[in-house]
């Protein structure tokens, strides 16, 4: 009898339970980079009408998601919950609805983790050998990446997304168009995957295939195509920023062949049949993979795409020829998310909690909190004073006060960041005032924030995050104090 129970499919859906438990669990964590907060902000800025900060990215279908709930939220009170005679009063239930969602991004963050599992559902029925389910489980719940896929980011998203495009591919050609045009409104780097769905050894280039990717995508992400040359901007920005090697002209040199190699190949991969030659442009697209990551210290969450396709590959040809390594992988998987359970991470709870009982009246942090309830009056005034200063995009881009003008409106990404403050500072009850600093972009620095309040800096407390760069600690250590990632510090 229990010989029976012990399958593939139901080891694979214990997995599966276990991550939905380990993704649920950490809806009020956040986990990685401070893009979430924004990310999830979109969907309100969408909601107003206004462009996402990330429009770049450009996270397409999980911000109109946010953005319906929203709407929802706004038809119920508008009809069952408050009193509207008038379009003033509208535009105050309006008001209020926005603000509750830019105090709470919780209820944003949980629509995603809905879309998320009931695609995962599906991904599941579609693999008939549950070897690429088993692989993607195991990958994706690793140190690697666990903390990147458990945001309110659309990295998991877009990953499910081109999963189910290819297995689609074979299944229903028009779906599988559908699904990758969705991969790409997620995160733009999916297009240089276009050909693993678009093209077919058996059959002809067909430009309609293309065209319908590219159409579906603009229809969902139009905002990424209305400011194209913007966007390219952002994203040579972030990889200028986001390289340790281009201080150094040799390294400098190695990394854009490098990344040029990793995304030539990427593109022109399945056009490539033989399956010696196959194998050997993997092989140097791991390496540049390895020397991208671990040299050039770009992020790991950027190189997901080719992940996918190395896990398509190994069950399509069938790399794994029975049940005992699909079982070890899901117990891996287990072990990994257990052990990630074992670490002691800040709860949006524990930080409320910290910032009530603190004797400080004033808070200088590197990110605000899914739920925030302190005061922001001070830094939005601040900000926004600093923000409308003519051309101050491209002064502090180019460092020199006779920059061009080109872009400097429509690259001020840091206005769109703002507006969640504003709802905050008008309507935020909160005693204690806060701040964020910026160190990229429209900087303001630690010490620029310090000196607002010459007479005032004993009652400041500056936190910062410190994450850690050991792949030994990722693996194996468990964070048993809380805030053991980050410095609490004093003005100077």
């Amino acid at each position: 009898m229990y010989k029976n129970l012990i399958t593939k499919n139901n080891v694979l859906i214990i997995t599966f339970f276990v991550f939905i438990y380990t993704y649920f669990s950490k809806i009020s964590y956040q986990l990685g980079h401070i893009d979430e907060i924004n990310y999830l902000s979109d969907s309100l800025l969408l909601f107003e009408g206004m462009l996402p900060s990330s429009k770049h990215a450009p996270s397409g279908i999980s911000t109109w998601i946010g953005t319906l709930i929203v709407f929802f939220d706004l038809v119920f009170r508008s009809f069952f919950i408050e009193t509207v005679n008038s379009i003033l009063d509208f535009f105050k239930v309006i008001d209020k609805v926005i603000y509750f969602h830019y105090s709470n991004l919780i209820y944003i963050k949980l629509s995603l983790f809905l879309l998320n599992s009931i695609l995962l559902v599906y991904l599941f029925t579609l693999d008939n050998k549950k070897i690429f389910f088993a692989v993607f489980l195991f990958v994706f719940t690793s140190p690697l990446y666990i903390e990147t896929i458990l945001t309110g980011k659309p990295f998991l998203t877009a990953a499910i997304f081109f999963s189910i495009s290819l297995f689609l591919k074979k299944k229903n050609y028009l779906s599988s168009l559908i699904f990758l045009a969705l991969a790409i409104s997620e995160k733009w780097e999916y297009i240089l995957l276009i050909n693993f769905i678009c093209y077919d050894e058996n059959k002809k280039i067909k430009i309609k295939d293309y065209l319908i990717v590219l159409l579906i995508f603009s229809a969902i992400s139009p905002w990424f195509i209305i400011s194209l040359l913007q966007n390219i901007k952002i994203q040579l920005s972030y990889i200028l920023w986001n390289s340790a090697t281009f201080d150094n002209s040799v390294f400098s040199f190695f990394t854009i062949i490098s990344l040029i190699t990793y995304m030539v190949i990427q593109f022109f991969l399945n056009f490539v049949q033989i399956k010696k030659v196959r194998f050997f442009l993997f092989v140097i697209l791991i390496l540049n993979f390895i020397y991208l990551v671990f040299v050039a210290e770009y992020y790991i969450r950027w190189f997901i795409p080719i992940f996918i396709i190395i896990i398509y590959e190994i069950s399509e040809n069938n790399l794994i020829k029975n049940n005992l390594p699909i079982f070890i992988l899901a117990l891996i998987s287990i072990l990994f998310q257990i052990k990630f359970n074992l670490n002691n991470f800040p709860s949006n709870s524990d930080w409320t909690e910290f910032e009530e009982k603190s004797n400080k009246t004033i808070f200088i942090v590197g990110d605000s909190l899914l739920n925030e309830k302190n005061n922001y009056k001070k830094y939005f005034n601040i900000r926004d004073q600093k923000l409308n200063k003519n051309n101050i995009k491209n002064i502090g881009f180019f460092k020199n006060y006779e920059a061009p003008i080109a872009f400097s409106e429509s690259s001020l990404i840091e206005k769109s960041y703002l507006r969640r403050f504003e709802y905050l500072q008008k309507y935020s009850l909160g005693g204690k005032t806060k701040y964020l600093y910026h160190s990229h972009g429209v900087n303001m620095p630690i010490d620029f924030i310090c000196n607002l309040n010459p007479d005032d800096k004993k009652n400041i407390i500056v936190i910062r995050k410190v994450p850690s760069n050991s792949l030994y600690q990722n693996f194996f250590s468990i964070q048993k104090d809380k805030f053991s990632q980050y410095k609490f510090e004093t003005c100077k």
